[in-house]
């Protein structure tokens, strides 16, 4: 892989680096479907849009952790 000498990142991390806001975005998607497909408040989704719009909230980190990373992150990236 190439390398970033000024600061020994390989072109690879760079690619990376890059694609996790894309990542992000796209589980912010899933989740906020997830969401519109519940009608209660008390039955919301795990993770969900603060309305600043700006910002989420993780209701409920284990679920979060066993069902939404896995299905857009590797297990190494969280761990």
């Amino acid at each position: 892989a190439n390398t970033d000498e000024s600061n020994n990142t390989t072109a690879t991390d760079s690619q990376s680096i890059l694609a996790f806001p894309k990542t992000l975005m796209e589980m912010m998607d899933y989740c906020d479907e997830m969401n519109s497909k519940r009608a209660e408040d008390s039955d919301k989704f795990c993770v969900t849009w603060l309305p600043d719009g700006k910002s989420f909230l993780v209701r409920d980190p284990t679920e979060f952790a066993r069902t939404i990373i896995p299905k857009f992150f590797k297990p190494s990236k969280f761990t």
